[in-house]
């Protein structure tokens, strides 16, 4: 696989899951690499199993425009330059609220949230990616939709609202970036062995044997496994891919 030895690369999201396993593994393939997220001590745990050039990292609430703007005013500071961007940071509910509820008795305030986080979060990094990208005329942004982006399931709406609308936000930027070098899609996994999953159905019994069956493959994915994909679609690999969604769900959307 080639070398990103010389980027600059944002991992929102990177102190748990599917960001923590994305800013290793492009730190395993050279780039310098700059965490974000809101747990500090998740990422400090994160970047001690990082290798190559010391992380930055930089507390951010994706949800806040301050937050965002900030973020990118120290990268710019710091770097210079933006090759590779990653927005992994989401939610699949407000802490304390139902993670499952039909919509007729969902709150208002989990469906705020849930946006806020998954759709204004990513929007507002994007739109500071694509300044950055587009004035350099080059970079590859990787958004973090779902199987729930491309299909629904009852008692998720926000949820899966959410995703849906990462996979046309992602649609049109590609469209804005393609002539002028930046290339952007999105990965839609299935269920992952996450933290977030296990607070949905635990780490063992019924529910998660139920989660597991609904995946031909026979199991779920692992976080290292959509990491290699937000890689390859970071790289010179992929170069002609853009304005895509690449599904990685063990054959769940197959059925």
């Amino acid at each position: 696989m080639t070398s990103l030895q010389g980027k600059i690369a944002l991992v929102t999201g990177a102190a748990s899951g599917i960001g923590r396993a994305t800013a290793i593994a492009l730190a395993q393939r050279g780039a310098r690499v700059v965490l974000s997220d809101l747990d500090e001590r998740k990422a400090q745990e994160t970047i001690a199993m990082m290798v190559g050039e010391p992380p930055l990292f930089i507390r951010c609430d994706v949800s806040s425009e301050a937050d965002v703007t900030q973020m990118f005013d120290q990268i710019r500071e710091r770097f210079g330059q933006l090759d590779i961007a990653c927005n992994i940071a989401g939610v699949g509910g407000r802490k304390g609220g139902p993670m499952f509820a039909p919509i007729a008795e969902a709150e208002t305030a989990d469906f705020d949230f849930i946006l806020a986080v998954n759709v204004r979060g990513p929007w507002l990094c994007m739109r500071e990616e694509m300044k950055m990208m587009t004035a350099q005329k080059s970079g590859a942004i990787v958004n973090l939709s779902s199987v729930l982006g491309k299909a629904g399931m009852a008692g998720s709406a926000p949820y899966a609202a959410s995703k849906h609308a990462i996979i046309g936000l992602t649609k049109s930027v590609a469209l804005e970036g393609a002539d002028c070098g930046v290339r952007v899609n999105a990965v839609c996994p299935g269920a992952i062995a996450t933290p977030l999953v296990d607070a949905l159905v635990g780490e063992e019994g019924e529910a998660r044997k139920g989660l597991t069956a609904a995946h031909p493959i026979g199991r779920l994915g692992t976080a290292e496994e959509v990491a290699q994909a937000i890689v390859w679609l970071c790289s010179d690999e992929s170069t002609f891919v853009t304005g895509s969604e690449l599904v990685i769900d063990g054959a769940y959307l197959a059925q």
